[in-house]
């Protein structure tokens, strides 16, 4: 359990890391057992899902209809 936990928790670092380095100013992921979010500030348009999915895809074992997309304006 804490090493699944501890596997999270880094995916979820590089996920934000490598979301920041694309320009997103305001990232999270949290990874829960059977689906990712990640929330961003601001409104996403295809070209950022799409930066998003294709970052989550290369960094964890999720499929695209795992990764719900969550913006902070949503609010």
């Amino acid at each position: 359990m804490a090493a699944a936990l501890a596997t999270a928790a880094e995916q979820e670092s590089a996920i934000e890391t490598v979301l920041k380095a694309k320009g997103f100013s305001s990232v999270v992921a949290v990874i829960g057992e059977k689906d990712i979010n990640i929330i961003i500030e601001g409104t996403s348009d295809a070209k950022k899902i799409a930066q998003i999915q294709d970052t989550v895809l290369s960094k964890t074992s999720f499929t695209a209809a795992d990764i719900k997309i969550i913006s902070a304006s949503d609010n």
